[in-house]
């Protein structure tokens, strides 16, 4: 069995009428115009990238994707508004996901 300790960072700003999600570290992408159904989604599409990982990419190496310069601009500025955390057990492997969310 395989464990791993997983810390993801999710972004929310508006753009003009619209929210964004952005999950930094898996350059996943969201957007809407409910704050907390863009922060759900953007959970969900984790979730959901970490377990199709599990499955098919055993040491990760296509999972993670570097952030843009104005991305980490933005994320050193934001607020942390909580964290959530989550086990994922999938494939016989185990994973412990720390998802902060933070406002910019």
């Amino acid at each position: 069995m395989n464990d791993r300790q997983l810390r993801l960072n999710v972004v929310l700003y508006k753009e003009g009428e619209y929210w964004v999600g952005h999950c930094i570290e898996l350059d996943i992408l969201t957007s809407g115009t409910d704050r907390e159904q863009v922060y759900a989604d953007t959970q969900y599409l984790c979730v959901a990238q970490i377990c199709y990982a599990m499955h098919n990419d055993s040491d990760f190496s296509q999972l993670f994707r570097p952030p843009s310069a104005e991305l980490t601009k933005m994320v050193a500025t934001a607020t942390q508004e909580g964290q959530l955390s989550l086990h994922i057990n999938r494939c016989e492997q185990q994973a412990d996901l720390i998802l902060t969310r933070l406002a910019a």
